[in-house]
């Protein structure tokens, strides 16, 4: 027992031993005027100073045409027009971007990312910024030209509706703003000369319609209407009604698709071919009766001339000559092609006329309404309303595919088909 606990002590003097070494080890000791001052308490690290706090993001303030006395009411914008924006806090932001990224104008939350932003005045004393920006209709981007064409449409399905204005980065998060714009749509000026012109082709045409053979077969009095120049006469109307539509919306010249060049194309080669048709079929119906004519009068005066007609001289012969059997055969032969040929005079169909209602004529053969002249009607009238729709949507005229053509091209191909044997 008495050896375990001198072995205890002996441990434990020499873990004593090990920790006054260590600190002999760590902490130098401290001579002369050091071993007299009394030793100062460590300080804590300095933390770093916090970065100032980024400028707040500007505000647009409000809205105005550039150049123009301000009323304070909501601003009627054109395309064309200028307009100045007064924004809060822009220089100061600007200041602190790196990125050197371009503001755009937003109207109605899309970017038009082709209208540039000019600087007019730099806020002082607290003033607000003042950028301005002329807004126009961008037809060379694909990109640029939808996004005009939704704020011109969110502008034509709402024309009492103010649309919200402000300016934003590109490809960024738009300022905040209190700022509202009444887009114009349609240009007065423009859609009252627009309106003018459609309003009198349309008189020109519903005039000389009625009073002359400018849409009925083949030019002439009294013929049928036509329903081929019908159709040339509806696609000349739509077209032109769609460029001057877009040209008055976006303020630049309507670009002629080449489907509208392929329509009128069509209706053009349609209507110039049903013409001729109609012609030719005149022509030789007239030139056949003509000569049947002539035949019946030569024969009529073989026949019956007083003086030398072959039953005149049937009358002079003596009765049981070898004359009097040969003029009887000649007179048996003569007189049944005389029979033949005013038959044929008249099976001769008459020159085709007009029916009550010009509708009738353009549906209508020699057997009543016909199925291939109410399929070209109709399939007309289905793709004016496509046209119609797309250009209103779209603010550009259409470009169909080809199959869609196609058909088109084929309902009026079966039109002429059957125009060679049809007799009105």
């Amino acid at each position: 027992m008495r050896r375990y606990l001198v072995l205890a002590v002996a441990v434990c003097a020499l873990a004593a031993s090990a920790r006054a070494s260590a600190q002999e080890t760590t902490t130098p000791p401290k001579t002369g005027a050091d071993a007299t001052q009394p030793q100062s308490p460590v300080k804590p690290p300095v933390p770093p100073a916090a970065p100032a706090p980024p400028a707040p993001r500007p505000e647009v303030k409000s809205v105005a045409l550039k150049d123009r006395p301000s009323s304070g009411a909501i601003p009627t914008v054109g395309l064309g027009d200028r307009i100045q924006l007064e924004v809060s806090g822009l220089s100061k932001w600007q200041e602190e971007q790196k990125d050197g990224k371009p503001l755009h104008v937003f109207v109605s939350g899309t970017e038009l990312k082709n209208v540039t932003l000019h600087s007019q005045d730099t806020g002082k004393d607290g003033q607000p910024d003042v950028v301005w920006a002329e807004l126009a209709f961008d037809n060379s981007d694909a990109q640029n030209r939808k996004a005009w064409v939704q704020v011109l449409g969110a502008a034509r399905d709402h024309p009492d509706q103010k649309l919200l204005v402000t300016i934003g980065p590109e490809d960024g998060a738009p300022f905040r703003s209190d700022a509202y714009i009444k887009p114009d749509v349609f240009n007065t000026g423009f859609a009252i000369f627009a309106g003018a012109l459609l309003l009198g082709v349309v008189a020109v045409l519903v005039r000389f319609g009625i009073k002359s053979n400018l849409l009925r077969n083949a030019n002439v009095a009294g013929s049928p209407h036509s329903l081929a120049k019908y159709q040339m006469m509806v696609w000349f109307l739509i077209v032109l009604a769609a460029y001057l539509f877009v040209s008055g919306v976006t303020g630049v010249a309507a670009a002629t698709s080449a489907t509208a060049l392929t329509l009128i194309g069509i209706s053009g080669a349609t209507g110039l071919s049903a013409i001729t048709i109609d012609k030719n079929k005149q022509a030789d119906a007239a030139a056949e009766k003509q000569k049947l004519q002539a035949e019946q009068q030569a024969l009529t005066e073989t026949l019956d001339n007083a003086q030398n007609g072959l039953r005149a001289q049937l009358t002079n012969a003596v009765a049981g000559t070898p004359e009097t059997l040969t003029l009887a055969g000649m007179i048996q032969s003569k007189a049944a092609r005389l029979a033949e040929v005013n038959t044929l005079l008249s099976n001769v169909p008459p020159p085709p006329t007009a029916k009550p209602h010009w509708y009738l004529d353009l549906l209508s053969d020699e057997n009543g309404v016909s199925f291939h002249r109410l399929q070209m009607a109709v399939w007309t009238l289905v793709l004016v309303g496509v046209f119609v729709r797309s250009v209103w949507k779209e603010f550009a005229m259409p470009d169909f595919d080809a199959t869609t053509l196609g058909l088109m091209g084929i309902s009026s191909g079966t039109y002429l088909g059957f125009k060679f044997p049809e007799q009105k």
